[in-house]
């Protein structure tokens, strides 16, 4: 017996599809799921360091200070003392990266 999924038979032969139709759809709409597959961006808001917490930072030079608002910190190493201040963690933007990124996974 044939179908329209195996009209000759197929390589090893047909037995008898009830709804061939249906199937060619299911296995296409996979196919695409996994062909629209792209990766995460290995950038700070998909690691696992990144804490998204947004905060001001000063930063203090010689000549000025300037204050910015960060997206989060990462939390890769342990804080460092900063211009006398309270231990901090150093402040990123979501679309930072560095050599050390590790995928964010969510239970």
């Amino acid at each position: 017996m044939s179908c329209s999924l195996h009209p000759n038979g197929g390589a090893f032969g047909c037995l008898g599809c009830e709804a061939p139709d249906a199937l060619v759809a299911e296995a296409s709409e996979a196919l695409l799921r996994n062909l629209s597959y792209v990766p995460p961006a290995e950038v700070c808001a998909n690691c696992k360091f990144f804490d998204g917490q947004p905060h001001r930072v000063e930063v203090k030079e010689a000549s000025h200070s300037s204050n910015y608002t960060v997206d989060g910190s990462c939390r890769i190493n342990p804080p460092a003392m900063r211009d006398q201040g309270a231990p901090q963690w150093p402040g990123v933007m979501n679309d930072d990266f560095c050599g050390h990124f590790k995928l964010r996974v969510v239970p």
